[in-house]
C-alpha cells in the first residue's frame, strides 16, 4: 500500500511541476501531494523510508516556492499586483523624497546667499556707522570752532 502512495505522489509531483513550468495553477496538485505525504508518514518505517519522505516534503516545499514566484496561482497574481503596486508607491515616494531633497538643497543655497548678503550689508552698515560717528565728531569740532569764533567776533 505504501508503494502505491509513493508512486501516486511521484505522479502528482510531476504533474505539479509541469503545471508550474507552464505557468499554471498547481495548488490542487500540491495540496494532494501534502495529503499523500501525510499518508506515507503513517506507513513510513525505517530510516530509508523516512529519508525518502523528507526528500519528498522538501520537493513539495520547493515546488510551492516556485509556484509562488512563477505567478501560477491566482493569489500569486494578486500578490504580484500588490507587490507591483507597492513597488510603484515606493518609487513614487523615492521620487518625492528626491524632489524634496532637491528643494531643500535649493532653499539651503538661497539661505546661504541671503546670509552672505546680510553679512555684506552688516559690514556696509558698520562702515556707515563709523562714517556717521566720524562726521559727528567733525561737526562737534566745527561747532566748537564756530562758537569760539563767535565769542571772538563779539568782542570786537
Amino acid at each position: 500500500m505504501a508503494s502505491f502512495h509513493a508512486e501516486e505522489l511521484e505522479e502528482v509531483l510531476k504533474s505539479a511541476s509541469a503545471k508550474i513550468e507552464a505557468g499554471e495553477d498547481a495548488s490542487t496538485q500540491l495540496d494532494e501531494a501534502d495529503e499523500l505525504v501525510a499518508q506515507l508518514r503513517i506507513d513510513a518505517r525505517g530510516k530509508e523510508a523516512k529519508q525518502q519522505l523528507r526528500e519528498r516534503e522538501a520537493r513539495i516545499r520547493e515546488l510551492r516556492s516556485k509556484s509562488l514566484f512563477s505567478g501560477a496561482k491566482p493569489a500569486s497574481s494578486s500578490a504580484k499586483g500588490r507587490l507591483m503596486s507597492t513597488t510603484e508607491r515606493a518609487k513614487e515616494s523615492n521620487r518625492r523624497i528626491e524632489n524634496t531633497q532637491s528643494l531643500v538643497d535649493e532653499i539651503e543655497d538661497t539661505g546661504n546667499d541671503i546670509i552672505g548678503e546680510l553679512q555684506r550689508n552688516r559690514e556696509t552698515m558698520k562702515r556707515i556707522d563709523g562714517h556717521v560717528k566720524e562726521t559727528k565728531g567733525e561737526l562737534e569740532k566745527a561747532d566748537k570752532i564756530v562758537t569760539r569764533m563767535g565769542k571772538w567776533w563779539s568782542r570786537w
